[in-house]
């Protein structure tokens, strides 16, 4: 029964979506949808309560055992970020059916349902694979979906920003492929626990070093880690309000889980570390992304590409955080990047709000947003306070762990820079904070009509439609659930970390 499970979280989602094709009705389809993450949601819970106490589990196609046939296997940490995804689908279709109508035309959305749901299952495929080249293949199929649910924007610009995704994840895809020939070359096998157990007598080879370097600038493409993250601004900017808090939360966040499943668990951090390149360009380039993402997010005059540079930002705490090479290093990453999804969904989805209520991202139009929107406006700094690290919140619980890796090590330059870094996070929240709460002389009414920004300004709404929008119950019920969770982490500090940290022994 469990074992199907596994399966079902694939056949599912695409069998629906083939019946979303077809079908021209679009509340038919987005209801499809939404039953159908529900029970991909349901399904998750169980096998995140199978694998709590039980050992891993394996699902074999066909029968055929591997190394020749095809596997998927359930861990703690597989079955962890399973349920992270599962419920940022579900989240998202509780959300925003409102913004959905609105924003994608009524003869797309029975399409753009579809393409989610292979979407859906292409992000569990990468989660659950063991063979290699399935690995790419489901990354493939993310990737082309991603390309298709950002080019659904309300303007030219999202086909744009898709394109160019396109090109970039392209070559992100094309050297994954490369490493994984590499790889079978060298081994003869695509299982990645037979090429586990058989990697003492691989290490050494040049072709398994090349595959595992062309490997990971493939993973930190697709991750959108500084500097291969031009592509993340563009398709952030401006795909729709919906999907953006799904692709803006777990998209990067999978192929991170990735990277930190080679590091940790499959190479093992003796051979990506030993040399200390590697650790040297990712705690460089985790510190980079840290301070001129954030600086480049205290520039911004709108609330959505200020989120976004945000979102580059922290994917440098991450990558700082699997530099380390430690346990303790590895439960921080899983930690932050938790805390991020979380706090970082919920900010998107009020983003959206805020536009559909204001008709503008543009900060000068938000002052004394609090009188207007006064409950999403303090989602908003609780879910802010995460991301900069404040206690009683899951961000400080992700950042203290990182910083206890850090000192543990005696890393004491790079404890340093995430100090500043935290304080610029700090800087470029408190700089809308004083927006919406604090009174400054609104601009003439005419500026606040024309002052929409540039992606925006052909998709106004009627003010009737507007307010219908940002004032639907859906959207407060979900951030509210993002943000309990939110806090009841950061509360439950230590009870937390522990159970993150046998979740992670047990995976390895």
């Amino acid at each position: 029964m469990i074992k199907n499970l596994i399966v079902l979280q694939i056949i599912l989602p695409i069998f629906i979506s083939a019946i979303n094709f077809v079908n021209k009705k679009p509340f038919i389809a987005y209801y499809l949808t939404l039953i159908t993450v529900i029970t991909s949601f349901a399904s998750a819970i169980l096998l995140m309560l199978y694998s709590i106490s039980n050992a891993s589990l394996a699902y074999y196609f066909g029968g055929w055992m591997p190394p020749i046939g095809i596997e998927f296997k359930l861990t703690k940490l597989n079955s962890l970020f399973l349920l992270i995804v599962a419920s940022s689908a579900l989240f998202t279709f509780l959300y925003g059916k409102k913004i959905l109508y609105f924003e994608v035309h009524k003869n797309k959305i029975s399409p753009f349902c579809s393409v989610f749901l292979v979407c859906l299952a292409g992000l569990y495929g990468i989660i659950l694979t063991n063979d290699f080249f399935n690995l790419y293949v489901f990354i493939e199929i993310a990737s082309l979906t991603t390309y298709s649910l950002i080019s659904i924007g309300t303007t030219k610009k999202s086909l744009h920003a898709a394109f160019y995704y396109l090109i970039i994840g392209t070559i992100a895809a094309t050297l994954i492929l490369i490493s994984i020939g590499y790889i079978y070359a060298a081994s003869g096998t695509l299982n990645i626990d037979d090429f586990i157990n058989n990697f003492d007598h691989l290490k050494n080879l040049k072709s398994v070093k090349v595959a595992c370097y062309l490997m990971f600038i493939g993973l930190f493409i697709k991750s959108g880690l500084f500097p291969f993250h031009s592509w993340l601004v563009k398709a952030y900017r401006h795909t729709n309000s919906f999907i953006l808090p799904f692709i803006g939360s777990v998209s990067t966040k999978v192929y991170i889980l990735i990277v930190l499943k080679l590091v940790y668990l499959n190479f093992g951090t003796e051979y990506i570390l030993q040399n200390n390149i590697l650790q040297a360009f990712l705690m460089t380039i985790g510190i980079t992304a840290i301070i001129i993402a954030a600086f480049s997010a205290l520039q911004q005059t709108d609330l959505r590409s200020m989120l976004v540079f945000s979102s580059i930002s922290q994917i440098g705490y991450i990558f700082i955080a699997i530099s380390i090479g430690t346990k303790t290093s590895f439960v921080s990453a899983v930690v932050f990047t938790l805390s991020h999804i979380i706090a970082k969904m919920a900010l998107f989805i009020i983003c959206g709000q805020v536009y559909y209520y204001k008709n503008t991202y543009d900060k000068n139009n938000l002052y004394m947003l609090y009188k207007e929107m006064p409950y999403m406006v303090t989602i908003f700094l609780i879910n802010a306070a995460s991301l900069i690290g404040i206690p009683l919140t899951a961000g400080f619980l992700g950042k203290a762990s990182i910083i206890y890796a850090l000192l543990s090590e005696k890393m004491w330059i790079s404890t340093i820079f995430i100090v500043i870094g935290s304080f610029i996070t700090f800087r470029y929240f408190w700089q809308f904070t004083e927006i919406f709460l604090f009174y400054k002389k609104y601009p003439p009414q005419d500026q606040l009509l024309n002052n929409h920004d540039s992606q925006h300004e052909n998709t106004a709404l009627p003010l009737d439609q507007a307010v219908q929008v940002s004032s639907n119950y859906a959207p407060v019920l979900v951030v509210t659930i993002l943000t309990i969770i939110n806090i009841a982490i950061g509360v439950s500090f230590n009870k937390f970390i522990l159970e993150i940290e046998k979740i992670l022994t047990y995976s390895s």
